[in-house]
């Protein structure tokens, strides 16, 4: 683990940590967006620059106290629309359409509309400007490394108009 400087394994990390929970007596629950980013992350048949890209927002987005009370679900859901909107848009930066965004897979297994994540991809996005500031820079840095594909360095974050939310 790099916390520990590889003096742990996960499996010892994990256990140790469990051990100190259980010690202080803490009831630890709740759905975080991991799993629901790695399911959206296969119905949307992400490649590894999509994926990691999607890591590296969601990660960002738990920084930022105005996302915490989001719905897991809603939370990886508004991360996988902008991480495609932000890709595609780079492909063809002519193209405002959110069709090739938000698939008919993607909003029959999430649930979601684009205008159902509107607020929360907004917010996401709004900690992706911010990247750059004090924060967020342990993100930044993780997500500039050859491991993660620079997506931190070389993924241009969309100006505010370019993001869409239609339910075509």
């Amino acid at each position: 683990m790099d916390i520990s400087a590889n003096t742990y394994s996960r499996a010892n990390f994990i256990k140790l940590e469990g051990e100190v929970c259980c010690a202080l007596e803490f009831r630890l629950s709740g759905v975080t967006c991991a799993p629901f980013l790695q399911h959206f992350l296969v119905v949307a048949d992400a490649n590894p620059k999509q994926e990691s890209l999607a890591w590296y927002l969601a990660e960002l987005g738990l920084l930022d106290y105005k996302l915490v009370g989001v719905k897991a679900s809603e939370y990886a859901a508004a991360v996988v629309h902008l991480m495609r909107q932000t890709l595609l848009s780079q492909k063809s930066p002519a193209t405002g359409s959110t069709s090739a965004v938000w698939t008919d897979s993607l909003r029959h297994y999430t649930h979601y509309a684009p205008s159902d994540l509107e607020e929360t991809a907004v917010l996401v996005h709004g900690c992706q400007k911010r990247a750059w500031e004090g924060k967020y820079a342990a993100v930044r840095n993780r997500y500039a490394q050859p491991e993660t594909l620079h997506v931190s360095d070389y993924v241009t974050c969309l100006p505010d108009n370019f993001l869409r939310f239609d339910d075509d």
